[in-house]
């Protein structure tokens, strides 16, 4: 059976207590996501009489096999019992199909596919579905907006406040991912997938009275704006962890029903 081959290649590169693991829940799962979609890439593009063949010789490729380490590598050290496996495997196939090196998008997935556990995907997976999913999201209008790089504005918030005197330093708290969004977006910022800013500007509205309250408090009318965005690379990972999540539905469907 293939996953006992993919097994036994496996052995010749990772670490003796890496391959003790490759019977546990986690890797097979991976293993036999892998081979079911590697095997529907082939037979998509070869039929299926030959895919078999394809896949044995695609396999001995150098990318290929290193695109299967690196994955494996990842299962191993992942967060997530069920939806990263899966995740990683629907990541690797393409890669592995292709016989190239991972994306920016793709090598950024497989990070914060090793960091976050199952509750943190599915919050991930929810709070940027919700934001792409805003009518109007492409619309330089209306919807979820976009800034120049590309990166998808999550939240932002505005405060007043006035500055001290002039050259007086200002203490700007840091913006806590955790305190706002939970776990997920702490361990999506390490990925280098989401970032947060702090930006300082002088309030235009009401100018006279602001400037007379500006010379009486020592400082001038300040408007402090915290923004949270989400890099476009995302976009791979949270497809990745929608299959995942649709794959364990239909799974958990099946079983549910009478034999």
């Amino acid at each position: 059976m293939l996953i006992e081959k993919l097994g036994e290649m496996l052995i010749e590169k990772v670490a003796a207590e890496m391959t003790s693991r490759i019977s546990s829940k986690r890797a097979r799962l991976f293993l036999e996501t892998f081979e079911q979609e590697v095997r529907r890439e082939l037979e998509g593009k070869q039929g299926p009489g030959e895919a078999d063949v394809v896949l044995q010789n695609m396999l001995t490729s150098d990318k290929a096999k290193e695109c299967l380490f690196e994955a494996c590598r990842s299962v191993f050290i992942s967060k997530s019992r069920n939806i990263g496996p899966l995740a990683i495997a629907f990541l690797s196939t393409k890669i592995a199909v292709e016989k190239r090196d991972p994306l920016l998008g793709e090598s950024l997935a497989y990070e914060a596919l090793e960091a976050m556990n199952d509750d943190e995907l599915r919050e991930f997976h929810k709070a940027f579905g919700e934001a792409i999913n805003t009518p109007g999201f492409n619309s330089r209008t209306s919807g979820t907006p976009r800034n120049e790089n590309g990166q998808i504005i999550i939240h932002e918030d505005s405060s007043s406040s006035f500055s001290g005197k002039s050259g007086r330093e200002k203490d700007v708290s840091q913006f806590n991912m955790d305190a706002l969004f939970g776990s997920w977006a702490r361990k999506l910022q390490n990925a280098g997938l989401m970032s947060s800013k702090t930006n300082i500007g002088f309030n235009k509205l009401d100018i006279k009275g602001s400037l007379e309250e500006g010379d009486r408090s020592g400082g001038l009318p300040e408007v402090i704006t915290t923004t949270a965005m989400i890099s476009g690379d995302a976009f791979v990972l949270y497809g990745a962890v929608a299959r995942a999540l649709k794959h364990l539905n239909i799974a958990a469907a099946t079983e549910s029903q009478p034999g």
